[in-house]
């Protein structure tokens, strides 16, 4: 039995998007599913159809932001990675969208996914202790792999209270493409945490009005 793509893909994401409801997900346009957390992550999940040879199929991007990190937003899709990372199966893991047995199929195989490996992480990341092990254990190396979250990632330090670790961290890379690094790092050097806290509340507020969620 076979059905059009489009119905397909948008059959896929209503049904993640009921299952996911009762965790607290959100619709934000029409491709992505988020939800924040008490300790101030954007965690969501992004819709993608494929293109070329994937044309038929489509697979989902998962990503996890700090409200606390400058430029926070649905734009970017990192940190991140692909659905297949978190599954520990492969790189990018597709379903097609074209044919109602394989739709069916792939519905039951994403809902297993998201509930075995995708939600366990994301409730072990609002975990507010859980934050330095997020940035400094290899297990979860996966989703900083894009050189540019190199900046998220020093606020996650920040998050997690390890100031100098941050801007250890910030100084290996490019700190001169980190907002407020020279403010941030004099503030640290005086053991002013609470101002550097400040910084973060702030581009949280920022944050938060400016995605209006």
């Amino acid at each position: 039995m076979e059905a059009s793509l489009l119905t397909g893909y948008k059959y896929i994401q209503n049904e993640v998007k009921a299952f996911l409801g009762s965790f607290g997900f959100k619709s934000y346009k029409t491709f992505i599913l988020y939800r924040t957390t008490d300790n101030d992550l954007l965690q969501f999940l992004s819709f993608q159809k494929g293109a070329s040879s994937l044309s038929n199929q489509m697979t989902i991007n998962i990503v996890q932001k700090g409200l606390f990190a400058p430029g926070c937003s649905f734009d970017t899709l990192q940190p991140g990675n692909r659905i297949g990372q978190f599954a520990k199966t492969e790189k990018d893991k597709w379903w097609y969208c074209d044919d109602a047995n394989k739709v069916q199929e792939g519905v039951a195989e994403i809902k297993y996914i998201l509930y075995n490996s995708v939600l366990p992480f994301f409730e072990f990341s609002k975990e507010s202790h859980n934050i330095s092990e997020l940035v400094t254990a290899d297990k979860y190396a996966f989703i900083w792999y894009i050189p540019s979250t190199f900046v998220d990632k020093g606020y996650f330090f920040l998050k997690a209270g390890l100031y100098k670790e941050a801007i250890q961290w910030w100084e290996n890379h490019q700190p001169s493409k980190v907002p407020k690094f020279k403010t941030i790092k004099n503030l640290i050097s005086q053991e002013q945490y609470s101002e550097v806290n400040k910084i973060l509340e702030e581009n949280i507020r920022m944050a938060r009005a400016r995605l209006e969620i």
